[in-house]
């Protein structure tokens, strides 16, 4: 009997043996292999004419190089495989483009060699989250001009290495120039390609006033002293107006483009209630102004030329219009229509037609509800 218990523990006991192995074996197993093409250590793996970035990488590999690839382009996203990378190294690659949040997941990432390859164009947010980046090296590549502000947001930085590239030295490369001035990173000897007055000059003499750049900005004209929900441009009668629609004050305001003075002035109101929209629509030379109200319903204004005046000349079905929230206006066919957007889920967005004397409902769309736009 006493054998016999000494069997069956000793079976047990390798049973559980066994048992270990295997998850032992399965937790191996599930380890990321180095990939074909690639030469793994420890902590470092080189791949060489590969045709795609690797998604499987042992998960202590921090050192990643790639050497003569096939692959057109560093695309998005392409490392969040590799997050415990802090060095990245191509050269000798036929790429000639880095996507938009190309090293998407790499936040320990300190030394980015980016060297001898064919990179003509980079996305302005290509090197998008690497807040540890120390070392950036675009060296010898073919590109002309850098997008604005591509560093942003890479506070570490104390090298960057631009050698070796065509850089064309016209207006888009002035925030380069001021980058230079303003950074704390050490930036190597580059020299301009062109333009004919800049070829050959180095780029780290340069200053911004070197750079006679004509820019189209837009300055402040005007403060109005009303607040307002929505704004409508129109022409009517030759001339040019504005209308806002006032929601705390209850008011379309218009106002009138005067050409001597060169400013807009007041014109005309609309006396409403919690104005959403005023919609302007010019028929047949006859001026028209839909009032969306979020209370008290809704209505439709005809400019009065003999009386110089708005008047109402129609209300809008309250039954379909709850909430207003958008009025757009079209023509088909030579017919005009607007269409009333109600995010009230009572209500229904719906098309109004004219008829030549006023505006009907001519279709309720499908209840989508609350719908804004």
């Amino acid at each position: 009997m006493g054998y016999v218990n000494r069997s069956i523990r000793g079976y047990t006991f390798l049973l559980w043996v066994a048992t270990l192995l295997v998850l032992v074996e399965s937790r191996r197993s599930k380890q990321p292999r180095c990939p074909s093409g690639c030469t793994c250590t420890k902590d470092n793996a080189l791949c060489e004419n590969v045709r795609t970035v690797p998604h499987s990488f042992p998960p202590d590999v921090v050192s990643l190089s790639f050497v003569k690839s096939g692959f057109t382009e560093i695309s998005g996203g392409s490392f969040l495989h590799t997050p415990s990378l802090q060095l990245l190294l191509f050269t000798a690659n036929s790429f000639d483009y880095i996507d938009e949040d190309a090293f998407q997941g790499l936040p320990h990432l300190e030394y980015l060699f980016i060297e001898n390859n064919k990179i003509e164009s980079v996305s302005p947010f290509a090197f998008r989250g690497l807040k540890s980046l120390i070392h950036l090296s675009l060296a010898y590549n073919n590109l002309e001009t850098l997008p604005k502000d591509i560093f942003k947001g890479m506070d570490a930085l104390t090298k960057v290495d631009l050698r070796g590239n065509m850089f064309n030295c016209d207006c888009k490369l002035k925030w380069l120039v001021e980058w230079m001035y303003s950074t704390n990173a050490t930036v190597d000897q580059l020299y301009c390609s062109g333009p004919p007055p800049y070829q050959g000059k180095k780029i780290n003499d340069l200053v911004p006033q070197s750079f006679d750049c004509i820019t189209a900005e837009f300055a402040l004209k005007k403060t109005l002293a009303f607040e307002s929900i929505s704004v409508e441009a129109f022409t009517f009668g030759n001339d040019q107006y504005v209308v806002y629609a006032q929601p705390f004050s209850g008011k379309c305001s218009f106002m009138e483009w005067d050409h001597v003075n060169m400013e807009f002035r007041a014109y005309e109101t609309i006396e409403s209630t919690s104005t959403v929209v005023c919609k302007p629509m010019v028929i047949d030379n006859h001026l028209f102004i839909v009032v969306a109200q979020l209370f008290g319903g809704s209505h439709i204004y005809k400019r009065d030329n003999s009386a110089n005046k708005f008047i109402k000349i129609q209300d809008i079905d309250i039954l379909k219009i709850r909430k207003p929230n958008d009025i757009e206006t079209f023509r088909l066919d030579g017919e005009f229509f607007f269409v009333i957007a109600d995010s009230s889920k009572a209500g229904s967005t719906t098309v109004y037609k004219w008829n030549g004397n006023g505006f009907y409902s001519h279709q309720s769309l499908h209840p989508w509800y609350r719908d804004t736009e």
